[in-house]
């Protein structure tokens, strides 16, 4: 594959000079993470032909919400989508709405799928999600959401302090963007997590930026014996669990914090 090491926009698709139009255009999990996401649908619009697919896919705003994923939020994270405004958006460059779902991914993304240039009519899956959005631009949905935020905030510190009453050890996994967020936003340091575990060979013996927790291999969790471990890294559950399965057999628990926190 060619790559190319650049921030994708029009510009960088002029000063490539890219011989070719495509058929496919895919931005996954990109649309977040930078100031201006129309730059990106002016690159794309740069390389399409009339019928020209753009797939776009982001965390869903009404699912941050809904689930109360505030741990989503976070200094990469600069923009927030639903439905409504990357049409809004696609719209301008003439990139018009085909098809979406709403996919496991990330804790449910929403993948959208544009094409170049031919006007469709909203299938009934579009029209659903956009009618579900319309309480995201209500004041006081964030109201409520910020009340759900400290309602969970105080749950999940709760039941780590009285597990630490207990002289419970407790570990996390998940050395991610969103574990950092939830561990300050619940003010969880060194003084209530042992250590975080964490595939990265990046991240290994390395600190976390909140609370200054050593990060470990997740090979040294049955030397460590925690008792229980906080699952930052929740939107993998499954794969996790899987993984950890001797941790279980042998009395280690998972604490699951969302949509509420729970213990397995």
């Amino acid at each position: 594959l060619n790559i190319i090491t650049d921030f994708f926009d029009e510009k960088s698709v002029e000063k490539k000079n890219f011989d070719k139009k495509y058929n496919f255009i895919i931005a996954r999990n990109v649309f977040a993470h930078v100031n201006d996401p129309n730059k990106l649908f002016k690159g794309a619009e740069k390389l399409s032909i009339v019928g020209s697919i753009f797939v776009i896919e982001v965390p869903h705003l009404l699912t941050i919400y809904e689930e109360n994923q505030y741990d989503n939020i976070f200094h990469e994270h600069v923009g927030y989508h639903s439905l409504d405004s990357l049409i809004k958006m696609a719209l301008n460059f003439n990139f018009f709405p085909v098809d979406c779902d709403i996919i496991n991914s990330q804790g449910k993304s929403l993948r959208v799928f544009f094409i170049y240039k031919e006007k469709k009519k909203l299938n009934s899956k579009i029209q659903k999600i956009l009618y579900a959005e319309k309480k995201l631009f209500k004041k006081s949905t964030w109201i409520n959401f910020s009340k759900k935020v400290s309602s969970h905030k105080k749950k999940m510190k709760d039941i780590i302090e009285n597990l630490k009453k207990k002289g419970k050890k407790i570990s996390a996994y998940g050395a991610s963007g969103k574990g950092q967020s939830l561990l300050q936003i619940c003010g969880l340091d060194q003084n209530y997590v042992d250590y975080i575990y964490d595939k990265s060979e990046k991240k290994i013996n390395k600190f976390s930026p909140y609370g200054k927790i050593k990060i470990k291999n997740p090979n040294d969790i049955l030397n460590d014996k925690p008792d229980y471990i906080l699952l930052l890294s929740w939107n993998i559950q499954k794969e996790i669990l899987n993984q950890e399965k001797e941790f279980i057999k042998r009395g280690g628990k998972f604490i699951i914090p969302f949509p509420n926190p729970k213990i397995i």
